[in-house]
């Protein structure tokens, strides 16, 4: 609530709130109450945002599972200490000992586990087919600028 109000957003422009309303959950009890002045912020750019499910309900899972972003444990580096274990609010990752074992259908990709990291062990990580798709939408979307700045040229 008091980001939105900062920003000039409607409140159900976040995820999170979209997501309590989903849960029936009552806005004005979870409303922080906010004492003293919030600073306005206008010169800003807001960064594109989806779902974490996207696309035709059939193909659901293969997307989640080879396009979206997951995070995933440097295993030199991690010590093992539990923190991200710990940290993950969909209780998607577990210590087996030996290595983490993500479930990666329940993580929410929050990335709060890359965040807590003390050891910088856990990042976040493009599938290959995110990664070429990434680069062919900036192909796509310089081609196009070309053909506007063209047109407009003429």
């Amino acid at each position: 609530k008091a980001v939105c109000k900062m920003f000039g957003l409607d409140e159900s422009f976040l995820m999170t709130n979209k997501a309590a309303v989903r849960l029936g959950l009552d806005k004005e009890q979870l409303a922080p109450q906010i004492d003293g002045h919030l600073p306005s912020i206008s010169d800003y750019d807001i960064p594109d945002t989806t779902d974490l499910l996207f696309g035709p309900r059939f193909l659901q899972g293969f997307l989640r599972r080879n396009i979206a972003s997951r995070p995933v444990n440097l295993k030199d580096t991690c010590k093992y200490c539990d923190e991200c274990v710990n940290i993950c609010p969909a209780s998607a990752i577990k210590n087996t000992g030996k290595a983490l074992d993500f479930d990666y259908n329940a993580c929410i990709r929050c990335y709060c586990c890359v965040e807590v990291c003390p050891h910088a062990a856990m990042i976040k990580h493009d599938t290959f087919i995110k990664k070429v798709l990434k680069v062919f939408i900036e192909y796509k979307k310089k081609k196009m600028a070309q053909r506007a700045s063209c047109k407009r040229a003429k």
